[in-house]
């Protein structure tokens, strides 16, 4: 198991601000890096994947067993992405 870098604790809060906040979190850390996310709302596990997908990251695993769901997400390389102006 992979060390985690940062832990982000959402509680409650619903699923666009959480989208923010591990937003912030990813694109700090450089790509590779653990992202543990903790939220209580039963949104945010099910919109986690297809984050991950849109942005490069990938959802390494999901624990339902409690209150909280713990997440944990390593950042993907697509916040560093270059783009050539000539393609």
């Amino acid at each position: 198991m992979q060390p985690v870098h940062a832990v982000v604790d959402a509680g409650g809060e619903s699923w666009p601000r959480v989208r923010d906040v591990l937003e912030r979190h990813c694109h700090r850390l450089p790509p590779g890096c653990v992202v543990e996310l903790l939220t209580e709302d039963p949104v945010v596990p099910g919109e986690v994947g297809a984050w991950c997908a849109a942005g490069g990251a990938e959802l390494l695993a999901t624990d339902e067993t409690g209150v909280p769901v713990v997440l944990r997400i390593r950042t993907g390389g697509s916040q560093h992405r270059q783009w050539n102006l000539e393609d």
